[in-house]
């Protein structure tokens, strides 16, 4: 494979390996550095590539087990709880500001960084095959590819046809947990 194969397939799937490492959970000071470990497994592997299932699945795959090895290694044996969970999710995991942001005033650029870290603790919070299907969702990648991926990381099984309905069940979960936090809408924030 020459550097222009590999520079295609890179661009191609970037995207992906960047909200699977962000759907993991891994800090932002760890997820530079995973994402390049992941790509030198990537690229020692290519020639293992059989074709048999599409490049994002078998990419995804070699990003699932980077990330369960670095978990592994970072994370107690015990499941995280609630303290855990709020140092571990919060503004650093929500990818960057729009640019329209950058215009808000100090009050509301707060406002929206508050509102920043409730999503991101809500997302975290959902069972890890809505988590996977809702991230994989917002980073636009299509029905079918989703299916791929979350079947292929194991964290459930799931058909095309029943995205949208896990997503519908995310969303609701999202917004459940949004209200328990007392935030019914940006009123709420402000």
């Amino acid at each position: 494979m020459d550097t222009d194969d590999f520079d295609r397939i890179y661009n191609d799937h970037g995207p992906l390996v960047w909200s699977i490492i962000r759907a993991a959970g891994v800090p932002r000071n760890d997820a530079e550095d995973l994402f390049m470990r992941s790509w030198e497994s990537i690229a020692h592997g290519i020639h293992r590539f059989s074709g048999k299932s599409k490049m994002s699945t078998w990419i995804a795959g070699i990003v699932r087990h980077k990330c369960i090895d670095h978990l592994r290694r970072k994370r107690p044996e015990s499941a995280a709880g609630p303290e855990e969970l709020d140092g571990l999710v919060g503004a650093e995991f929500v990818r960057p500001r729009p640019r329209s942001e950058h215009t808000l005033t100090p009050y509301l650029h707060a406002v929206a960084g508050e509102a920043r870290a409730h999503i991101a603790r809500a997302v975290a919070a959902l069972p890890a095959l809505q988590r996977t299907i809702f991230t994989l969702w917002m980073e636009g990648f299509d029905y079918a590819t989703i299916a791929s991926v979350a079947n292929r990381t194991g964290t459930g099984h799931v058909d095309r046809s029943g995205i949208g309905v896990t997503l519908l069940r995310a969303r609701a979960s999202i917004r459940g947990l949004l209200h328990k936090a007392g935030i019914r809408g940006i009123e709420d924030l402000l």
